[in-house]
Parts: C-alpha cells; structure tokens; sequence
C-alpha cells in the first residue's frame, strides 16, 4: 500500500509503501514513574521502491526521543565493554593510528569506547546528543561535546580541531532522520586519507529473522548496502570493506573512504550479491513481513498465557527496547508477567513504557528463583543467562524467547 505524502529520506522518492504496521506504541525509552505520561505514537515500517531504504513513517522528532532522561548506557553491558576494547585494539593496529591522529565517535554515549583511545594516548573527542550520557561520559575525563551531529557542527569542529583521521559511528545512522545531513557532516569532517567505521543491525537480517521488536520509533532507518552506497556516494564517500559483526543480534561493519583514495575489497560485492539473493531490491519479501510478525505475536501470547495456566510465575529480565514493542504489540502490557528486571538505574523504580510493570533491581532476582524468566534483549542472551544462573534461577527456568521452541 502506497503511502500518499510520504517522502524517502535518502532519495526523496514518493514511492513508498508500508510493510510493518505496529500500532501505537510508546517511545521505549521514556520510563517513567507512572503510566499517565507514556504517550503511544503510530510505529509504522515504510519501503521505498525507488532506493530500497526500510525507515520509519515520520511521526517523532529526534529531540522526543533523545531527551535528557534517555536511560541507556553502554557500560552497563559488559558485552559492548568488551566488544568496543576488541574494536579499538583492532582498528588502531589496522589503520597505524598513533598519539598524531585525532579520532572522533559520532554518539560516543558514556564514552565506553573512547577510553580505550585514551589509554592509548591518542587524541580523541566524542559528540553525544543526550545530556546524561554526555555528563556520564565527562566525569571519566572523555573529551565530549553534548550536541546533535551534523553538517553545521562538522564545519565547527573542522575549525577547532582540524579533520579526523578516524571517526566512528556505530549504532547510530539508523538513528538519523535527516541521514544525507548527517552523512554530508561525515564526508566533510573526514581526512582526505582518513576512514570511518559504521556498525549496524543490517535490513537482510532483520527481514530474514522477523526481528520486529527491533523496530522502534528511534530507529528511522533499517540499513543495507544496497540502499546505503547511492547515499554515501552522493557526498563523495564509498564503502572499501565490509566484515559482519555480531552485535545487536547480526550486523555490519562497513569502512568508508573518500571516493576513489582506497581499494575495494571484494567483501562489499560479496555481501551486495546476498542482499539481491535475498530479494531485497524486490516488493514480494516485505508483501509478507506482517503477516510473519502477526503468526510470531499469536504465538509469543500462547506461550506466556500457557505457562501462566501451568502454574509458574512468569519474570522479564532485560527492560529493553524490545520488550516494550513485544508486549505493547502482544498487548500484554498485564495480567500476564508479574514483573521485569534489570540493572539499569536510570529505570529501576519506573514503568516498563506503555505496561504497568516496575523495573526492578536484578539483585532481587534470587527472591523471585523458581519463576521462569524471559529474556526479552534476545541479542545479550548469553551474557544475561549467566547472571541468572548466577542469582540461581535454573537453566530450564530461562527462555530466551527467540529461540524457544514455539517459534519452531
């Protein structure tokens, strides 16, 4: 189905059609004390037949989303700790970075991975949007500056600190609304000999895996090579390697050059051909994506509402994004989980967005061991089993709902 007035934001095509209609949701990560303040907004999943960019309909500013309270931080995952100190040990023997070269992370959060440029005595600055993360990151003496990136400030800071031999943006462009702005302030930042990594969910993996409660109004856009390379392009950037990554539940990390200063390497048509094999330049794969997610939620229900008449008391561990959109789109939101833990200060105490269910401390889960816990943040499932298991809930307590059995 068309959608009339609707505009892609990397190509300005009109031809735009819908392939996941999600209801209203609430933001995911505006946790509050009370429910009367978590507002539903229209989550719709657009596909533009011209570029082949997955987004978001337009409905929430950045500003919404990214506010002063928004609650995640990486150091809280012990998993992204350790893949960021791999990332920059990696990259800072790949690229010969030394205490010359000045690196830059666009969203550097609580400056998880910027320490590990520190520590090695190369200069560095991190642009974080939201202001607790910013503060967070500050404290530990990460040079940060507390802004939106764009075109506007790449001139700033070319100004003041001069181009970037690196600049690192991972997890972020699907988090973009104007993403040729943005892009624009990468290309003109960048080095004429520099690169930039960016690390993304990648659209194949996300249409292959039915991973709707990935979808959030925060994520406008659900990135491929396919739809990326006309964009990059367009403001003199190219894609000269590609490795995939494991992050976020499957992904890419993608090296951009200046058009024409490095070799591309095979990786990039490798990984292009597999999205063509996949049928991402074609209408048919999203014509059936609603009904997958609709067939994945009946179930999903079944499952909870089973277990309940079963007897067990049912617990949430992780109240991540994907939880919010799971039992929002269940409409779940009570009656069958008695609560949802986590670690998270900033949302211990609230409401999980749109439900009536109170995050609380993970120190408690030793109470509550004998109930079955659902991992709702399905791409950390190895690392939140082992707590578990830590706090002695038993191993056939725990389900990683992805992978549970009803989904077979």
């Amino acid at each position: 189905m068309l959608t009339i007035g609707a505009i892609c934001r990397a190509c300005e095509s009109d031809k735009l059609s819908v392939f996941l209609n999600l209801g209203s949701v609430p933001i995911v990560n505006n946790f509050a004390l009370t429910n009367s303040s978590s507002k539903r907004f229209p989550l719709k999943l657009l596909i533009c037949k011209s570029c082949w960019m997955a987004q978001t309909e337009d409905i929430l500013s950045k500003k919404q989303i990214f506010n002063y309270d928004y609650p995640y931080f990486s150091s809280q995952s012990a998993s992204f700790v350790e893949h960021a100190k791999i990332y920059s040990k990696y990259i800072i023997n790949k690229l010969n970075l030394s205490g010359d070269a000045f690196v830059v992370e666009v969203a550097s959060n609580d400056g998880y991975l910027l320490k590990n440029f520190i520590d090695n005595s190369i200069p560095c600055l991190g642009i974080e949007p939201t202001e607790s993360t910013a503060i967070a990151a500050k404290k530990n003496n990460i040079p940060t500056i507390n802004k939106f990136f764009d075109k506007k400030l790449a001139v700033q800071l070319v100004e003041e600190y001069g181009k970037a031999d690196l600049i690192v943006a991972n997890n972020v462009l699907a988090h973009v609304p104007n993403i040729n702005d943005f892009i624009y302030g990468l290309s003109y930042l960048l080095n004429s000999n520099g690169t930039i990594t960016i690390e993304f969910p990648d659209l194949q993996n996300f249409m292959s895996g039915v991973l709707f409660d990935s979808a959030y109004h925060e994520h406008f856009s659900y990135l491929s090579l396919t739809s990326l390379i006309p964009v990059l392009n367009r403001h003199g950037l190219a894609i000269y390697e590609v490795e995939k990554i494991s992050t976020h539940g499957g992904g890419y990390r993608i090296f951009l050059s200046k058009t024409g200063e490095k070799e591309i390497t095979q990786s990039v048509e490798k990984v292009l051909f597999s999205e063509i094999d996949s049928g991402l330049n074609s209408i048919e794969i999203y014509q059936e994506f609603q009904s997958k997610v609709d067939t994945i939620a009946v179930k999903f229900k079944f499952m909870v509402g089973k277990l309940c008449d079963q007897g067990h008391k049912v617990s949430g561990y992780g109240a991540a994004a994907k939880a919010v959109i799971l039992l929002n789109y269940c409409n779940m939101q009570s009656g069958y989980i008695e609560n949802v833990f986590d670690s998270t200060p900033a949302k211990i105490g609230k409401l999980l967005p749109g439900t009536s269910l109170q995050v609380t401390d993970e120190s408690l889960i030793p109470k509550f061991h004998e109930n079955i816990f659902i991992v709702f943040p399905w791409n950390h499932y190895s690392e939140m089993r082992k707590k578990l298991l830590s706090y002695g809930v038993p191993a056939q307590n725990i389900i990683d709902w992805r992978h549970y059995d009803f989904l077979q």
